[in-house]
C-alpha cells in the first residue's frame, strides 16, 4: 500500500527538476533507528 503510493509520487514528481525521491531500504539504518527509538525517554 505505502510502496504503491510512493511509486506513484515518484512518477508524478519525476519531471520536476527541484524534487528527487529515492525509494529504498537500508537494513543497517533501520536497526539504528529502531535501537535509538527504543532507548528514547519520553517523560
Amino acid at each position: 500500500m505505502f510502496n504503491a503510493h510512493f511509486q506513484h509520487e515518484k512518477q508524478f514528481l519525476n519531471s520536476n527538476p527541484d524534487v528527487h525521491l529515492e525509494l529504498g531500504f537500508n537494513e543497517e539504518l533501520s536497526h539504528l533507528i529502531y535501537a535509538g527509538a527504543d532507548t528514547a525517554d519520553f517523560r
